[in-house]
């Protein structure tokens, strides 16, 4: 990699995308710290650099595809696709895998006919229990697709992430270290009372349900 994960971590943060404080993970695991993806991508100049990166790792597979999960992974696929067609001179798509019924992911509008026999490389934002990368990943493969590697900006827990459980001959990551979360009831910032944070991450929903933590006695 060109730069190292202390230099991408210090890009996260000038963004406002690195935070630290009491959060309520998608996977609905709190933790300490977050990365805001939307922050990521409102300086076009960041988005551009990783993309880059991750493109210019990529740039001798042959890929001919970029696909991601919606909705976060999509600025990122299209950034990457347009990188990778400027390093090789060959064109290179870009399409993004919904969410179905189930919580499944599928490919729609036409994508599907797209992928059968393409090497493609598979995009996501931030990989905490990794089962949105996990679908689609599954998706594009049982669509004919050969998935040469797998790509994201975070992952947040490198020890289950990895390539063997993706199903892919590669994984690369921007910044890739263990970030402790918790089960609700196991939250050592819950025990302290520490209040969640209901601006970003899913503590809003948690938080109208369970309300805020109260120190344990």
């Amino acid at each position: 990699m060109l730069v190292t994960q202390d230099q991408i971590v210090a890009l996260l943060t000038g963004t406002g995308a690195f935070l630290e404080d009491h959060f309520v993970l998608k996977s609905g695991r709190h933790g300490d710290a977050y990365v805001n993806k939307a922050l990521i991508t409102t300086d076009t100049g960041v988005t551009e650099f990783l993309c880059a990166i991750i493109a210019f790792h990529f740039r001798d597979k042959g890929m001919e595809l970029v696909a991601g999960p919606t909705v976060g992974a999509v600025p990122f696929t299209q950034w990457i696709a347009d990188w990778l067609t400027r390093f090789t001179g060959k064109k290179v798509a870009a399409i993004y895998v919904d969410e179905g019924d189930d919580s499944e992911r599928i490919l729609k509008r036409g994508y599907k006919d797209m992928v059968d026999g393409k090497k493609v490389l598979g995009i996501e934002d931030i990989l905490t229990t990794g089962g949105s990368a996990k679908k689609t990943v599954d998706a594009l493969t049982e669509a004919g697709a050969n998935v040469v590697g797998l790509a994201a900006i975070v992952n947040r827990n490198p020890e289950e992430n990895t390539a063997e459980f993706f199903g892919v001959p590669e994984l690369l990551c921007l910044v890739s270290r263990p970030f402790p979360d918790y089960d609700a009831g196991e939250c050592p910032l819950c025990a302290s009372g520490t209040p969640i944070n209901v601006e970003v991450g899913h503590g809003a929903a948690y938080v109208k349900e369970h309300g805020q933590p109260k120190a344990k006695e």
